[in-house]
Order: C-alpha cells, then sequence, then structure tokens
C-alpha cells in the first residue's frame, strides 16, 4: 500500500514529479493530500492558494485537498472542479463561511454536499470520514 504524500505547501507539489524522474519512487505516483491554509497566519485557507498547490501536479495526479477555516467550503468546492478530491469534516473547519460555528460535522458535510450538488459537481468525490451516521 502507497501511503499519501501530505503537502503543506505549493514548493511540495513538484516533489512527487522531480522523485518520479530521478527513479526515486516507482512510476505511479502516489496519491497527494493538499493542505491549504495550516500553516498560514490564523490557519485560514484563501481560494486563490488552491492553484499554485495544483499546477505542478500531473495531469493525471491523484489528490484531495483539505481547507482551513471560513473559506473550507469554497476551496473544496473549486477542488472538485478541478478533478480533485476534497475532506470534510476534518478537525480544521468549525466555521462556516460566516465564521458562524457548525452544530457538528455532519452539518458542514450536508451543506457541502448540496452545494456540490448545484454546481452538478461529482458528489462521489467527497471524502467525509468524521460524518455522524443517520440515526
Amino acid at each position: 500500500m502507497t501511503r499519501p504524500l501530505i503537502m503543506t505547501a505549493p514548493t511540495g507539489a513538484q516533489l512527487p514529479t522531480d522523485w518520479q524522474a530521478s527513479d526515486l519512487i516507482r512510476d505511479d505516483l502516489p496519491h497527494a493530500i493538499l493542505v491549504l491554509g495550516r500553516y498560514t497566519t490564523g490557519m485560514r485557507s484563501n481560494l486563490d492558494d488552491l492553484a499554485p498547490f495544483v499546477a505542478p501536479l500531473p495531469p493525471d495526479a491523484s489528490w484531495m485537498l483539505c481547507a482551513f477555516a471560513a473559506a473550507e467550503h469554497s476551496c473544496l468546492r473549486q477542488t472538485v472542479r478541478r478533478g480533485g478530491n476534497c475532506r470534510v469534516g476534518f478537525a480544521n473547519s468549525f466555521v462556516d463561511r460566516d465564521a458562524i460555528p457548525w452544530p457538528d460535522n455532519a452539518a458542514s458535510v450536508a451543506t457541502l454536499t448540496a452545494a456540490l450538488a448545484m454546481d452538478r459537481s461529482d458528489v462521489s468525490r467527497l471524502s467525509a470520514p468524521y460524518q455522524k451516521a443517520a440515526s
């Protein structure tokens, strides 16, 4: 089993391609988890920071994004539009776009799922490991 590469800065997104070219990793690139906003002031993600992360990835790269704070959902929606997967319900975003706390992770997941459906995006790309089970 290949472990995912966790990248916390855009400069890290080029590394797998460089390693592959140098024969440090085999032909198939590992799955990448891009972490947007973790090491910024106030741990806030910004939609403008997504493109520099994604640009160096090969077109066939398998990647997912987790984002921090109030911009989480806008970043995740853009991720799905760009062909990536997203992680929601993670402990990095407790608030909605207006900085109002979610009542629970299920509310965040449901809101994002509805937004992705409105975008006509593929909601099967949603990864919600902490979503509450339906009662």
